[in-house]
C-alpha cells in the first residue's frame, strides 16, 4: 500500500513539474523579429496578386501567416516609413519626412526603447545609410549595426549572417531583432553582379532577398513573433514613375504586412492597415501599454486612416511636395490640384472623383497635412548617396509657384538618363544632356549640381565652379556640391578655398567621410599634419572610416617612416574595400610614391598574380619604367595593358603611348 502511495505521489509530482514547465513556457515573454524589405513591391507576392512570383520563400511564409493585403505606408521614402514602423506614429509626430532630414522627435519612443525597458535585448542590423543612427531610430537598441561602409549599403547575405549569428549566440532572455534588407532598391544589385555593374533587374533582386530572408527564418527560435513588411514599393514605370519618392500612387505606397507567431492563425485580411500598426501589435503581445500611438493592433477592426506625404520632390528637385490621405478605400492626393480616387474600385487610380466626393471621403480630406503646417520642423540638412541628393530649401522658400512633380515626369526621366550616364563615367555625354535639362528646369539644384560635377570630370573647372555655386544658391546645405567645388578648386591649385568648401561640407554633415578624406589630404599637401592627423584619427574612432581613410592613414605612416603601421592600415583598407583590385593598386602607388620601391613592386607583382586582367597594374609598371628610361620594359607593360578590358577612351590613350614608345625605341636603334 505504501509503495502504491509513493508511486502515486511520484506520478503527480512528474505531472506537476511538466505542467509547471508548460506554464512557464507559455507565459515566457515572446521574442520579436521585424524584417523590413526596402523598396519591395507588394504585388511581387502571390497573396498580393502576383501570378508568377519571384519569391517562393516569402510566398510559403504567407501561407502560414496573417496577411494584410490592403496596407499602406505614410511615405514612399525609407527614413519616414521606418520612423512610423519603429514607433507606431506617423511623420507628423516623428518629425521624419524625408531621407537625411531631421532626427526622431524626443517625445516619441521607439519599439526598442519600450521593449528594452521591459527586459528585452534589442538588436538592429541595417543595410543602408539612409537609416544611420544619427537620425534617431537607433534609440533603445543595445546594438545598432549601421556600418555600411563607403558603398553606403550592404547586401542581404551580410544582414542575414549577422542576424543568424545573433540568434544562434546563446542569448538569455527575450529579444527584439530588426533586420533591414536593401537589395530591391535601385540599382537592384546582388553579389553575383560584377563590381563595375550599375544596373540589375528588379525581380532578380527580389529572388535574392527572398533567399536571404529564408535563411533568417530558418534560424528563428520557438516562441517568436515574426513580422515581414516593406517600407514602400517601386514605380517601375507605373504612372510614369521609375523608382519611388516622387508620387503617391499605389505602386509605391502599398506595402507588405505579414505576421506569424504563437496563436496567430493563417489568414488573408482585406481590412485597411498601415505600418503604424506593427508597434501596437508587438506591445500587445508583450503585455505592454503605450499611449499616444497612431496605429492599432493588426487584429483590431478599428477604422483607420493614413496621412500621406512625400517631400523628396521639394528637397531634391525644388518641385512641389505632395500630401494626401487614405482610409483604404478612398485616397486624396494634393499637388497643383487636389484629386480623389476610389482605390477599391479603381486600383489604377485613373479617375479623379473629387467633383462628386462622397461624405466619407470629404471627412478624410481634412486629414491631409500641408507644407506650411510642417515647415518649421524641417532643419537645413543634406543627404547624398544611393541615388538621393537631398538638400532642404531655406525656411522662407515659396513653394506655391513650384511645378507639380507629375508635370515634370519628362525632366525626371532625363534625370534618370543622366544618372546612368554618370554612373558609366560618360561625363561628356551627361554635360550635353544636362544643358538641355537645365533650360527646362533652371531652378533644380540636383540638375545644377550634376552639371557642375560633370564639367569637373571633363576638366572644365572654372565653369564647373560656377554651376556648383549656382546649385548652392538654391540648396546651401547640399554637401556633394561643396565637395565637388572643393575638388574643382584643388584642380586649379586653389587649395585654401578648397579647404573652406570642405569645412562647409562638414558643417552640414559631420559624418561625410568623403569630405574628411579630401580635407585631410589637402592639409597634408599644405604641410599641415597637425590638422590632418586628428581628422583621420577622429573618423576612425567614430566608426566612419572607409577604404580611403585607411589609405590616407597609411600614407601618413609611410611619411613618418612607420612601415609596419602603414602595412596594418593597408590591410584595413582592403577589408573595407568594395574593389580590392583598385585598392591594391592604390597601396602600390603609396609605396612607390614614398620611396619604398621594393615593397611597391613586390606588392604590385603579387596583385598582378591575383588579378592578371586588371589593366591599371600594367599601366603603373609601364609608368615606373618610363620614369627610369627603361623604354623596352615600359612598352611590354603597356602592350600587356591593351590585352586587358578597359574603357574605349583609355584604350585610345594607351594605344597612343604604345605607338610613341615604339617610335622612340626605333629611333634609338637607328641612332646606334
Amino acid at each position: 500500500m505504501k509503495g502504491l502511495r509513493m508511486k502515486r505521489i511520484l506520478v503527480l509530482s512528474i505531472m506537476f513539474l511538466a505542467a509547471s514547465a508548460a506554464f512557464c513556457q507559455e507565459t515566457a515573454k515572446p521574442n520579436f523579429v521585424v524584417i523590413s524589405l526596402d523598396t519591395f513591391r507588394a504585388d511581387r507576392l502571390q497573396a498580393y496578386g502576383s501570378k508568377k512570383s519571384p519569391a517562393p520563400n516569402l510566398d510559403a511564409f504567407a501561407k502560414e501567416a496573417a496577411v494584410y493585403v490592403n496596407s499602406m505606408t505614410p511615405s514612399p521614402v525609407t527614413l519616414p516609413a521606418h520612423g512610423t514602423l519603429l514607433t507606431g506614429c506617423f511623420p507628423e509626430k516623428t518629425g521624419l519626412f524625408d531621407n537625411g532630414v531631421g532626427v526622431l522627435s524626443p517625445g516619441v519612443k521607439t519599439m526598442a526603447e519600450v521593449l528594452r525597458e521591459s527586459g528585452y535585448d534589442t538588436r538592429a542590423f541595417i543595410a543602408a545609410d539612409v537609416l544611420k543612427a544619427r537620425f534617431g531610430l537607433s534609440r533603445g537598441f543595445a546594438v545598432y549595426d549601421d556600418q555600411v561602409g563607403s558603398a553606403k549599403r550592404r547586401f542581404g547575405f551580410q544582414i542575414t549572417d549577422m542576424a543568424v549569428a545573433y540568434m544562434h549566440g546563446g542569448k538569455k532572455g527575450p529579444f527584439f531583432l530588426w533586420a533591414h534588407y536593401f537589395d530591391t532598391h535601385q540599382p537592384y544589385l546582388t553579389p553575383e553582379d560584377p563590381p563595375e555593374s550599375v544596373d540589375g533587374r528588379y525581380d532578380r533582386a527580389v529572388s535574392y532577398v527572398d533567399a536571404q530572408v529564408k535563411r533568417l527564418l530558418d534560424a528563428v527560435p520557438p516562441n517568436t513573433f515574426v513580422f515581414i513588411v516593406s517600407d514602400h514599393g517601386e514605380g517601375l514605370g507605373d504612372h510614369g514613375e521609375l523608382t519611388h519618392g516622387l508620387l503617391l500612387y499605389q505602386p509605391t505606397v502599398s506595402v507588405v504586412v505579414m505576421a506569424k507567431g504563437p496563436g496567430l492563425k493563417p489568414s488573408i485580411s482585406k481590412g485597411f492597415r498601415s505600418l503604424a500598426d506593427i508597434a501596437p501589435t508587438i506591445y500587445g503581445k508583450a503585455g505592454i501599454q503605450v499611449p499616444g500611438l497612431d496605429g492599432y493592433p493588426l487584429d483590431s477592426e478599428e477604422k483607420r486612416s493614413v496621412p500621406l506625404s512625400v517631400l523628396l520632390p521639394l528637397n531634391e528637385y525644388r518641385w512641389k511636395p505632395l500630401f494626401g490621405a487614405s482610409d483604404g478605400r478612398y485616397k486624396w492626393i494634393r499637388g497643383d490640384k487636389t484629386r480623389l480616387f476610389d482605390i477599391s474600385g479603381d486600383p489604377g487610380e485613373t479617375a479623379d472623383i473629387s467633383a462628386m466626393a462622397p461624405g466619407e471621403a470629404r471627412k478624410l480630406k481634412s486629414l491631409m497635412s500641408s507644407y506650411e503646417a510642417i515647415r518649421g520642423r524641417i532643419d537645413l540638412a543634406s543627404f547624398s548617396g544611393l541615388g538621393y541628393l537631398t538638400g532642404t530649401p531655406s525656411k522662407d522658400t515659396q513653394i506655391d509657384k513650384m511645378p507639380d512633380p507629375e508635370s515634370m515626369l519628362g525632366v525626371f526621366r532625363g534625370i534618370d538618363e543622366v544618372k546612368t550616364l554618370r554612373e558609366n563615367d560618360k561625363f561628356a555625354d551627361s554635360v550635353v544632356r544636362l544643358r538641355e535639362l537645365v533650360k527646362k528646369d533652371p531652378g533644380n539644384p540636383s540638375l545644377l549640381f550634376a552639371l557642375g560635377d560633370s564639367l569637373r570630370h571633363v576638366d572644365q573647372l572654372d565653369e564647373a565652379v560656377r554651376w556648383l555655386d549656382e546649385s548652392l544658391k538654391f540648396s546651401p546645405a547640399l554637401v556633394p556640391a561643396w565637395i565637388s567645388k572643393a575638388l574643382a578648386l584643388l584642380g586649379k591649385e586653389r587649395k585654401e578655398e578648397a579647404i573652406l568648401s570642405l569645412e562647409k561640407a562638414l558643417a552640414h554633415d559631420p559624418d561625410s567621410i568623403e569630405a574628411v578624406n579630401i580635407l585631410a589630404a589637402a592639409c597634408l599637401d599644405l604641410d599641415r599634419p597637425e590638422k590632418a592627423f586628428p581628422l583621420i584619427e577622429n573618423a576612425i574612432a567614430r566608426g566612419l572610416a572607409d577604404t580611403d581613410t585607411y589609405l590616407m592613414q597609411g600614407r601618413i605612416h609611410l611619411f613618418q617612416k612607420k612601415y609596419e603601421a602603414a602595412a596594418g592600415d593597408f590591410e584595413k583598407a582592403l577589408l573595407h574595400s568594395l574593389d580590392p583590385r583598385a585598392t591594391r593598386k592604390a597601396i602600390s602607388d603609396k609605396y612607390l610614391l614614398y620611396g619604398y620601391e621594393d615593397y611597391g613592386l613586390r606588392y604590385l607583382n603579387a596583385s598582378v598574380a591575383m588579378y592578371p586582367d586588371y589593366a591599371p597594374y600594367y599601366l603603373t609598371l609601364g609608368a615606373f619604367h618610363i620614369a627610369r628610361e627603361n623604354y623596352p620594359a615600359a612598352l611590354q607593360f603597356f602592350e600587356k595593358a591593351l590585352s586587358c578590358p578597359m574603357k574605349d577612351e583609355d584604350r585610345k590613350n594607351v594605344t597612343e603611348i604604345v605607338d610613341e614608345l615604339k617610335k622612340g625605341i626605333e629611333m634609338e636603334r637607328n641612332q646606334k
